[in-house]
């Protein structure tokens, strides 16, 4: 008799879906805009440079704050860009140090993108 076939433990495993996250009501707090965005910007990228040590390809200001005169949530996006998705996790702890925390799961269907937070005092000032 022959026992050619496709076994249990041979079929292909579903994989686990991400969960949806409980909706947490929150207020979004909405500005004028601020002639100080592009300077906050840069005096950041500067500080993510020297943390990273001048390896990101790219450092940008991206988001509703680098559009001269919209108004926004009072947050700096910046799109940081590195060459290899192994070079982002070199650098996490020099970005801890100056103050980002890794929020894991943000991308869960994005392989190679983090979002990192720095929140100062209660507010989030940057999204990375």
């Amino acid at each position: 008799m022959d026992h050619t076939g496709v076994t249990a433990s041979h079929r292909p495993q579903p994989q686990p879906q991400p969960q949806p996250q409980p909706h947490r009501q929150s207020t979004v707090e909405v500005v004028a805009y601020r002639a100080t965005w592009p300077a906050d910007f840069a005096s950041e990228r500067t500080v993510l440079a020297a943390a990273t040590g001048g390896e990101a390809v790219t450092i940008e200001h991206i988001g509703s704050t680098a559009v001269p005169g919209m108004s926004s949530k009072p947050t700096i996006d910046i799109l940081m860009v590195f060459e290899r998705a192994d070079d982002v996790a070199d650098h996490l702890r020099a970005l801890a140090d100056v103050g980002y925390e890794l929020r894991p799961g943000a991308f869960p269907d994005r392989a190679g993108h983090l979002f990192m937070r720095k929140v100062v005092e209660g507010r989030r000032l940057v999204h990375l």
